[in-house]
């Protein structure tokens, strides 16, 4: 067992010490911080240090118009001065106050800053792909307590990295099988399909039926969920109770006496009362016995645990499984678990099977490929050969295309998109095992997205190679591709800024087309098919491609739109309003953003559209950020 140190208490520092301080940013990456200047210096407010800003000081603009700089803000909230104003600053995140050591990751030797991540232009391997299932025991108890065990609980494991790792499992796992098993449907049914067997709806099912919300630790430890050794409601009446659905709480205005306190022992007046109570209950105006969500619910032996949490349950799970078992192992467990059709999901057919040719011509011996593409030119920036050309030509097609030997991308974009989310997702969860659940997100978020893939397509030239009949889109294009040119196409945080078609309702407010990162995502999964499903090969071509983006962003991990917006404006916060479903299924989340509150307060509204309620919020937080960005 680890002896873990207790944590001192903090203590006020004199300015003389401070100003005798020789600071160098990297000795506080991944130490322990208490803002001792802070009222009562509370030694529960502890913070790890995340990252040294080099680039800012005490001096450098405060994010929003309250505040001059940073010195003028720790002057104003807390009457503290600071000493040293060339000082780096230091990014941390907040540790739970229920442990008093310091949890896994917090380490008495700083971590190096590139958090594992290496600049070697060879693909690192992906370990978790080469795990024989039959050779392995599945995870182990220290693995499954994680999976059980939730953020809310304050622990020191929980399952959000595993849920990060399952999630992208499943919806590389549920492509495959979708794209496999229905060669004929469209990549806007695809998506809806998937959307299904991945939603929270059916992974609850699944891991309901297995009774994992039971078995879970879903809170912290408090007194008043605590009951003495010993002490425990008749089992009729618990029974019933939790029969009905009803809590104890309900008999809190009887009032007992004392004589019925000690000894445990109801008189027939306070049975009287409860049957009148109960009686009450069934017979109430709705019809409907009290829900089991109460605080009351301990004397039951019963927890709430939310459905999304059962959810994440069942991916961490899976993650566990990819962990130990290999990607044969967590299919297998999709299919035990019913989120994939055992008698429709062959591992066979699923991830061996030779993919058939893209062509659907009636001559395949007069296809000509160089014909319509130059293939040559588009094999040597990738890095890899074709051994059927005609997957390449189909990842080139856009559904304008004027020929008619292969079908458009569509299909292949919708596998690419969970190949590249499923490989990306692999390495930075072996790599970046220094990054807390949060920041792992958020670079999975930075590195999968479609400005990202569109910004690489235009670099490496892809764009110059797609068969297109639309002059709107082709001018677009052109468009994007000189902006990016002039910006020596660096893919940089100001880049996630950038408006996508997927962003917005409205065409007019698009920066980059969406077909860019639809063409990207569609080559990837006609090389994935091409070598006959070989995630390593793939991946060596993804790396390839993407080396230089996911070494700079694991380095620098980019803050996600929404947070930055509540840091941009702290008070008071943007609103997001209430959710609508448009008729096409996307989600559709409005922001209020309030500035200049002091003197003369302008509300602005911004609106964002997703595939969720999450990547509709992040592109609301987007929107607002980019204009004011632009109206600085």
């Amino acid at each position: 067992m680890t002896n873990h140190k207790n944590i001192p208490a903090a203590t006020a520092i004199s300015a003389e010490e401070r100003a005798a301080w020789n600071i160098r940013g990297s000795d506080y990456v991944g130490k322990m911080v208490v803002p001792w200047y802070r009222p009562g210096a509370d030694p529960n407010l502890r913070y790890v240090v995340t990252n040294v800003r080099e680039d800012l000081t005490p001096l450098s603009p405060f994010p929003s118009d309250n505040f001059k700089n940073y010195s003028d803000y720790v002057c104003i909230k807390y009457g503290a001065r600071v000493v040293n104003n060339q000082q780096p600053l230091i990014e941390v995140r907040a540790l739970t106050s229920r442990i008093n050591c310091p949890p896994s990751g917090v380490e008495s030797e700083s971590p190096k800053k590139s958090n594992g991540v290496g600049g070697g232009k060879t693909a690192p391997s992906l370990k978790f792909l080469d795990i024989d299932p039959m050779k392995s025991r599945g995870p182990e108890i220290a693995d499954l307590f994680t999976v059980l065990t939730s953020s809310r609980a304050n622990d020191i494991v929980n399952y959000e990295r595993l849920e990060t790792l399952g999630d992208s499992f499943l919806k590389f796992g549920v492509s495959l099988w979708l794209f496999v098993k229905y060669p004929l449907l469209d990549e806007g049914k695809l998506t809806q399909l998937k959307g299904k067997v991945v939603g929270n709806r059916n992974l609850y099912y699944s891991g309901d039926h297995l009774g994992l919300g039971s078995r879970m630790k879903a809170s912290d430890f408090a007194p008043e969920d605590w009951l003495p050794p010993g002490f425990a409601l008749l089992k009729p009446v618990k029974h019933f109770l939790m029969d009905n659905k009803m809590t104890p709480g309900m008999f809190y205005g009887i009032t007992l006496s004392p004589e019925e306190v000690h000894s445990g022992l109801l008189s027939r007046e306070s049975i009287a009362r409860m049957e009148e109570i109960i009686v009450a209950a069934m017979d109430s105006s709705d019809g409907l016995p009290l829900k089991l969500q109460h605080r009351s619910s301990p004397f039951l032996g019963t927890s709430s645990v939310p459905d999304k949490v059962v959810a994440d349950v069942v991916e961490a799970l899976l993650g566990a499984y990819l962990k130990c078992c290999g990607l044969r192992g967590a299919f297998r467990l999709c299919q035990y678990m019913q989120i994939l059709p055992p008698k429709l999901s062959d591992l066979a057919d699923i991830l061996d099977k030779k993919p058939p040719t893209a062509l659907i011509t009636d001559s395949p011996n007069q296809f000509d490929s160089r014909k319509l593409v130059k293939v040559d030119e588009i094999e040597e920036t990738l890095g890899y050969h074709f051994n059927d050309t005609s997957f390449l030509v189909q990842a080139f097609s856009h559904s304008s295309s004027p020929h008619y030997l292969t079908d458009c991308y569509q299909r292949l974009e919708f596998l690419g998109d969970a190949v590249l989310d499923f490989l990306i997702t692999l390495y930075i969860f072996d790599a970046c095992g220094k990054l807390s659940p949060g920041d792992l997100t958020d670079l999975r978020s930075a590195l999968v997205n479609n400005i990202t893939f569109s910004c690489l397509a235009v670099k490496y030239g892809l764009h110059k190679h797609l068969i297109c009949r639309s002059y709107v889109l082709t001018n677009a294009i052109a468009t994007f591709a000189e902006r990016q040119a002039d910006r020596g196409h660096t893919i940089g945080a100001e880049v996630f800024y950038l408006i996508d078609e997927s962003d917005v309702n409205v065409g007019e407010a698009v920066d980059v087309p969406k077909a860019l990162g639809d063409l990207f995502e569609a080559v990837i999964g006609a090389i994935y098919l091409d070598s006959g499903k070989s995630l390593d090969t793939t991946w060596g071509v993804v790396y390839r491609l993407m080396r230089e983006e996911i070494t700079n962003f694991s380095q620098n991990v980019p803050i996600n739109t929404v947070r930055t917006l509540y840091e941009k404006f702290p008070s008071p916060i943007p609103k997001f309003g209430k959710s609508q479903t448009l008729e096409d299924g996307r989600v559709l989340i409005p922001v209020e953003v309030i500035t200049n509150c002091a003197i003369d307060p302008e509300r602005k509204v911004f609106v964002g559209v997703g595939l969720t309620k999450s990547a509709a919020k992040l592109a609301a937080a987007k929107i607002a950020l980019r204009h004011y960005t632009q109206n600085r």
